[in-house]
């Protein structure tokens, strides 16, 4: 897919975002069929509340990323899932991209919730947006240059990840029931802050009388190349 005079190549979908895709169209699915049969919603159940996680329903911190109630979120952040984390689990490998992930669900859950206490009422927090929007804030941060589609007008990834803080800026501290969007931005602000623990021996000089293995992990990679980065050795 061309986008003026850049290139943009579909990354293979992954192992990991291959089980999130899954995990989220089924609870979906489930979701919506027991609401169209019963009336009964079991995203109050997997979605993170204060009011039930501090009565014992630790699981919330793990379930909620999983439990999209809408079509069209769950369309677009399984796209996100596929377009944007498939490269990043190339790029770092499995081990390294899942922590990041858990890293930003449960911090940007956590923070949530004390978003949530300080506000003085229990909202719900569900969805993979958050997973989703500290993605983006990895992909921004290696490929600033790249090109995305913002209501198919083609944004530099850079821009694109401050429109959207400012966007969640504006639900979580203007609209009525931003919770939500501040738990979104936790989960951003978490992964952020675990690239910049990552990153932390890029400030200190090399020893160059260790010779290290070439592990996949996180670099800074200048995207000169057209075609796209490759995807084998």
């Amino acid at each position: 897919m061309r986008i003026g005079n850049s290139q943009m190549q579909l990354p293979p979908l992954t192992r990991i975002n291959k089980t999130l895709i899954i995990g989220v169209v089924s609870l979906f699915l489930l979701h919506s069929i027991i609401k169209l049969a019963s009336g009964a919603h079991i995203s109050q159940f997997l979605s993170l509340s204060g009011g039930m996680f501090f009565s014992g329903h630790i699981y919330q911190l793990l379930t909620y990323p999983l439990m999209a109630t809408g079509l069209f979120e769950t369309i677009f952040d399984c796209l996100i899932f596929w377009f944007i984390g498939s490269e990043l689990e190339l790029l770092w490998g499995s081990n390294r991209y899942l922590k990041y992930i858990l890293v930003s669900a449960i911090l940007g859950g956590i923070l949530f919730l004390g978003a949530s206490s300080l506000a003085g009422y229990w909202s719900f927090l569900s969805g993979p947006g958050g997973i989703c929007y500290s993605l983006l804030v990895a992909y921004a941060i290696l490929f600033p240059d790249r090109t995305l589609l913002l209501y198919l007008f083609p944004v530099k990834a850079k821009w694109f990840c401050l429109i959207l803080v400012g966007i969640l800026l504006y639900q979580g501290v203007i609209s009525p029931g931003g919770l939500s969007a501040l738990g979104h931005l936790g989960a951003m602000a978490s992964g952020f802050g675990y690239l910049l623990f990552l990153s932390r021996k890029s400030l200190k000089l090399p020893q160059f009388n260790k010779k290290k293995k070439n592990k996949a992990g996180l670099r800074i990679v200048k995207d000169d190349d057209q075609n796209g980065p490759k995807y084998w050795q």
